[in-house]
């Protein structure tokens, strides 16, 4: 692997969708409180009495309602398992709920409002949200299972707003400085982004799209996103105050093994707190 090598992040995905997401409510083309049933309804819930509560503010900040994923549940339908806005509970079903919905209005594929709006002007020339693109096979950082044997693989074919994006660690890299720079937003909008929406555990709130750790040592707030697959282990980590940075892609299984280390040696006791946050198991 390389600098140039192409990983499958797994739900690193969701932060490059909320800022896409984001982008459109800068323009004027979405609504960040208007109910996303106006454009979708998934016939799992067309009942429900929550339907028209939920809104795009409580799916980028994981208080949809939504289990993570409804194949994970014992009908294997989506359902809200609480009301929108009343608490946190990281769901990918809500991404994907919202890129139907987006699709629907804007009558466009999201892989291509993503390309046009983020992908493009950043110069993310090797991100892909499926494999549908002009990827190249032997860039691919093939998946290794915990004994460094490699996994055979999947290519997805459809976009998954809440996984499954390719993309390269210094394209990753460019994603989070564009975030440090304001990221093309309105100060309102971008403040909007950093502000705390929900509470996660302890120390670990969310913004719209990633976790915010405030008040760490010299005076830091980190915004954050992990993501994982079996045999890959992915996380982008920026500090808003000091410009720094981190983006760390493995494609092995024990890639965690390094996160730990890296991060507290490179922030020092800002990255230390940040690692205690993350296992400390308080809610």
């Amino acid at each position: 692997v390389s600098s140039k090598s192409v990983y499958k992040v797994a739900s690193l995905t969701k932060p490059i969708v909320a800022l896409v997401v984001l982008k459109l409510i800068e323009e004027g083309q979405w609504n960040l409180d208007e109910p996303v049933a106006t454009y979708h309804v998934d016939e799992d819930i067309a009942k429900s009495q929550y339907l028209k509560k939920l809104t795009t503010r409580h799916i980028l900040s994981h208080q949809s309602g939504f289990p993570n994923w409804r194949y994970l549940t014992a009908d294997n339908k989506l359902s809200f398992q609480f009301a929108p806005g009343t608490q946190w509970q990281y769901s990918g079903e809500g991404f994907e709920y919202l890129r139907k919905a987006i699709e629907k209005k804007l009558k466009r594929p999201f892989e291509n409002i993503a390309r046009e709006t983020l992908f493009e002007p950043l110069g993310m020339h090797s991100t892909y949200f499926n494999w549908k693109g002009t990827l190249n096979e032997h860039l691919y950082a093939v998946e290794h299972d915990e004994n460094r044997d490699p996994i055979p693989f999947e290519k997805y074919t459809h976009t998954n707003a809440a996984a499954n994006l390719m993309t390269t660690a210094e394209e990753y890299a460019k994603f989070m400085v564009h975030i440090l720079s304001g990221a093309g937003l309105s100060e309102k909008l971008y403040d909007e982004f950093f502000r705390t929406q929900s509470h996660e555990k302890k120390g670990i709130d969310w913004g719209l799209g990633m976790q915010l750790l405030p008040e760490l040592p010299n005076n830091e707030v980190a915004f954050m996103h992990t993501g994982g697959d079996y045999g890959t282990k992915t996380i982008a980590i920026g500090l808003k105050n000091s410009k720094q940075g981190l983006v760390l892609f493995s494609n092995s299984e024990n890639g965690m093994v390094l996160w730990q280390k890296i991060i507290s040696e490179y922030f020092g006791e800002t990255g230390k707190e940040i690692v205690r946050r993350n296992l400390e198991e308080n809610k």
